[in-house]
């Protein structure tokens, strides 16, 4: 395009293809960029143009070649917001001396029209958006989103026994304890169990009303993750139990903070972290 003419039906053909397969591409979330398509619907249109001027104007000498340089450095300037940068990759490109005044003059008027325009170049707009959708999860996700339901736990009348059996066979460090209605009433830590183990006949009378604590801080169900991360922050655990509300107080899950973390770290959404 830039050292061989072409007619403008062809041009004009190529710009309308060009445009439809990068706007699919973008649009699509496929891969591919905006940097040369910019660069080429920018020749494109900066060689119909010359091609117009060359219909009205027989009798004057245009070179199409250069028009559509500077239509290159118009659209860079205008998608990049960054008209010294495009004025010195057209000239590295081209080494057209004669093309330096025009592209300078295109480059820093197209700067200007396109920040009138929109003051976010194509760039910056795609960086609000993706920090945008970083901080989604943060905000929208709740607990429910990531809890695992139905959590280890043990009547309130179980006996010691059961309580190291149920403990022994799984890898978690707290046992939830509840009533016949699934009421939430503390927790049992593996390391409570310790004092009674050498003992003989004590376990036997030993339940897990006995055993657990009731200060275990919890979660709800419609709590925010960042919620989450604050009662995390003051827990040592890695689990919290999660209640259907404050009054009921019935167990419905339970909500590891490696779940939490990965998901904020990594902004993966809810079918994923399950």
């Amino acid at each position: 395009m830039l050292n061989n003419p072409w007619t403008w039906q062809a041009l004009l053909t190529i710009l309308i293809l060009k445009v439809l397969a990068t706007v699919a591409t973008t649009g699509s979330g496929a891969v591919g960029g905006v940097f040369t398509p910019t660069l080429f619907c920018g020749a494109v249109l900066g060689a119909l143009y010359a091609e117009t001027l060359r219909a009205l104007l027989p009798g004057v000498h245009i070179a199409v070649g250069s028009f559509a340089v500077v239509g290159m450095g118009c659209f860079l300037a205008a998608m990049t917001r960054a008209p010294i940068m495009s004025i010195l990759i057209m000239f590295e490109m081209t080494r057209d001396d004669a093309t330096i005044m025009p592209l300078m003059l295109a480059c820093v008027s197209a700067f200007y029209v396109a920040r009138e325009v929109s003051p976010d170049s194509v760039y910056s707009r795609q960086l609000h958006r993706n920090h945008t959708h970083a901080e989604t999860p943060l905000f929208l996700l709740h607990v429910r989103d990531l809890m695992k339901k139905d959590p280890l736990c043990v009547l309130e009348t179980s006996g010691f026994g059961q309580i190291a059996r149920v403990l022994a066979a799984n890898t978690f460090k707290h046992l939830y304890v509840v009533d016949p209605n699934r009421r939430f009433l503390g927790a049992i830590a593996l390391q409570d169990l310790k004092p009674f183990l050498h003992e003989t006949d004590l376990p036997q009378v030993v339940i897990a009303l006995d055993l657990m604590r009731d200060d275990v801080p919890v979660l709800t169900s419609d709590a925010s993750l960042k919620e989450s991360l604050e009662v995390f922050a003051r827990h040592d655990g890695e689990r919290l139990p999660v209640l259907d509300n404050p009054r009921e107080r019935r167990l419905v899950g339970s909500l590891a903070k490696t779940d939490v973390l990965l998901t904020l770290a990594h902004g993966v959404g809810v079918g994923e972290a399950e």
